[in-house]
């Protein structure tokens, strides 16, 4: 078991060491695509002014797109090793979700501060076969009992977030315990086109992505999806999206519902009581129809 673990996480540093490579060296490349596009036009000016034809080649241009040119192979190269190790540590999470929680689906049950009324939401976990490693840092965070006691704390009207910010003081630095259990983020920004941000899904925020999580109130597909938000820097990335609310709608109503400040924080937040993973519900009905959004 130690060497296993160790081997995980050997890869998951490994991914994430060649993940900032790889992200580096897109940045550069496309500066260095900029700064080649700029000096044509600049070249191109002073050829047509001067009477020379435009497009000739031009010494410094040739420089910059060889210089392009071998940023594009070391990239493709990087990314060739970071799509291997991703699907290493995809099947290994695949394999781990299923020994220690089963086979699925897997269910999340989240109760909320209210005192009386709609006060709990239950989530389904994405397919494992689309979003297994994502899928298994909540899991592991729920199973942690990290999220207990934490809150949810904005609301974009597009989005209500929970965060890793202690309710009460005596649940104290909820953001710590995170850290402490090297549950805070996934090792990649893990996505998936079959399970999109619509509706009442759940992903996780930032970049590679974690540990705070947000449900999407409206079709957030375009702006949570690949290259909707800066920090999405390569071909594919996405905020993870992991999960959809199946049961408990008016509660999740009721977080949105509450006043901000601002236009963003919550007034007053929305305690995370307990988070609890279900058994298993294959074969049972269940309510899964999101209700209709304006």
């Amino acid at each position: 078991l130690f060497r296993a673990l160790k081997f995980i996480n050997n890869v998951n540093e490994s991914l994430e060491m060649q993940l900032m490579s790889a992200e580096t060296d897109v940045r550069l490349f496309v500066e260095l695509v900029q700064q080649v596009t700029l000096l044509k036009e600049e070249i191109d000016t002073v050829h047509l002014i001067e009477g020379i034809g435009i497009g000739e080649e031009h010494p410094h241009v040739a420089n910059h797109q060889d210089n392009v040119a071998d940023i594009t192979s070391k990239t493709n190269e990087r990314l060739e090793e970071v799509s291997k190790l991703k699907d290493v540590v995809r099947t290994m999470s695949k394999r781990d979700i299923i020994t220690k929680f089963g086979p699925g689906p897997h269910r999340v049950r989240i109760d909320l501060s209210f005192k009386d009324g709609p006060n709990y939401f239950v989530v389904e976990m994405a397919s494992l076969d689309l979003m297994p490693h994502a899928v298994e840092v909540f899991l592991e965070q729920v199973d942690h009992g990290l999220w207990d006691g934490c809150a949810f704390v904005m609301n974009a009207m597009h989005v209500i977030k929970a965060a890793p910010v202690a309710f009460k003081p005596e649940y104290g630095d909820k953001a710590k315990a995170f850290i402490d259990a090297k549950l805070e983020t996934l090792s990649f920004p893990e996505y998936s086109d079959s399970f999109p941000h619509k509706a009442y899904t759940l992903g996780f925020a930032g970049h590679p992505g974690g540990p705070s999580w947000y449900i999407n109130m409206v079709d957030n597909s375009v702006i949570h999806g690949p290259g909707g938000q800066s920090h999405h820097v390569l071909d594919g990335h996405g905020d993870p999206c992991f999960a959809i609310v199946v049961e408990g709608f008016d509660a999740v109503k009721r977080v949105q519902e509450v006043p901000t400040r601002d236009g963003i924080w919550m007034e007053e937040r929305v305690g995370i009581t307990k988070a609890t993973i279900l058994t298993s519900t294959k074969g049972q009905k269940k309510d899964d129809t999101p209700p209709t959004t304006t």
